[in-house]
């Protein structure tokens, strides 16, 4: 007779190296860090924070043109942004952030609702990036030639300050 083939037990399920699970956190606590930037932006949208002038229009997608226009611009900026469009999505970027919280709280690991959140964080600052780049658009609109020259020469002035040359970025201009 032959002997049965001996029953070998399951493998228990092997755990994820420990350099993964450093990955994984370094790159979800990037992620809040920006989503927290971006909320605090948005929550304190009315408010002027210490730093250059022009820094709260900046995590709406403005950069650096938002530090190369004038005050009475940078003004004219705010007031054409919707606010009641921002504080909807602060509010949808809050939620994001407490789901993003019940996520990570979850054993195991709730992916599903992680990305749920972190998507509609990006949607939402998404949305506000468009209102302030169509808010800073319309202002160029109704600056005269001078004013909007004026700014891009301030523009190219930063860009020089911190080793970009050229028009593209791609070497000093001809």
């Amino acid at each position: 007779m032959s002997d049965p083939a001996p029953v070998q037990s399951p493998e228990p399920p092997r755990k994820s190296p420990r350099w993964v699970k450093i990955l994984l956190a370094l790159s979800l606590s990037l992620n809040l860090l920006v989503l927290g930037v971006v909320v605090g932006a948005v929550i304190g949208f009315d408010r002027k924070f210490g730093g250059p002038e022009g820094a709260d229009l900046r995590p709406l997608g403005l950069g650096p043109l938002a530090l190369a226009i004038d005050r009475d611009a940078r003004d004219g900026v705010r007031d054409r942004i919707d606010r009641r469009g921002m504080r909807a999505d602060a509010l949808v970027l809050r939620g994001a952030l407490a789901d993003m919280q019940t996520a990570l709280r979850a054993d195991p690991f709730d992916r599903a609702l992680a990305e749920s959140a972190m998507s509609d964080a990006r949607a939402a600052t998404g949305r506000m990036q468009l209102r302030g780049q169509e808010a800073l658009l319309d202002q160029f609109e109704g600056m005269s030639l001078e004013d909007r020259v004026a700014v891009a020469e301030r523009v190219a002035r930063s860009m020089r300050r911190i080793g970009i040359d050229g028009p593209r970025g791609d070497g000093p201009r001809d």
